[in-house]
This record gives C-alpha cells, structure tokens and sequence, in this order.
C-alpha cells in the first residue's frame, strides 16, 4: 500500500502481478465508515510503502486495464518500507 498522485490517492499493488487497487475514497464513500483502517493511513507518507497482508472488500468487478475499487477490512504482517 502506498500513496500516489490522483484518485483513489491510496494504492495497493498485490506483489508478483501487474495490477494495481485503488482504495476507494468517494464513490463508495459513507460517513460513519472508514475504507481503510486509520492506524494503516497514519503510517503512510510520501517516502514510504506499506507490506502487508490484507483482507479487501471489492467494490467493483475485475476487469483487465481498470483500477479496481476496494475497501480494506485489516492487515496483518505489516512492514514499512522507504520507496526508493
């Protein structure tokens, strides 16, 4: 998981594959629910790239070509890196 420029800003790139998932930050927005954790947020800058094993909600269907919507339910065997 890692941050990047435009929309959904946070990212997750499932390791060994060419995909990438986008945290879902409006479309399936609702209030009194966060789709991603705060304490995994809080951990993420700029310079940095969260690994980890995490449990995903999808959104929306996979399809080839097209970020992918999800909401992430928790992550385990959390590891930060610096992005190089």
């Amino acid at each position: 998981m890692s941050l990047a420029n435009g929309t959904p800003s946070v990212r997750i790139w499932p390791v060994g594959t060419k995909r990438i998932i986008g945290v879902s930050e409006g479309r399936f927005y609702l209030e009194e629910y966060a789709n991603v954790p705060d304490e995994l947020v809080r951990q993420l800058t700029w310079d940095n790239a969260m690994f980890a094993d995490f449990t995903v909600c999808p959104f929306t269907d996979d399809k080839p070509g097209v970020m992918r919507l999800v909401c992430v339910e928790s992550a385990e065997n959390v590891e930060i890196r610096e992005r190089k």
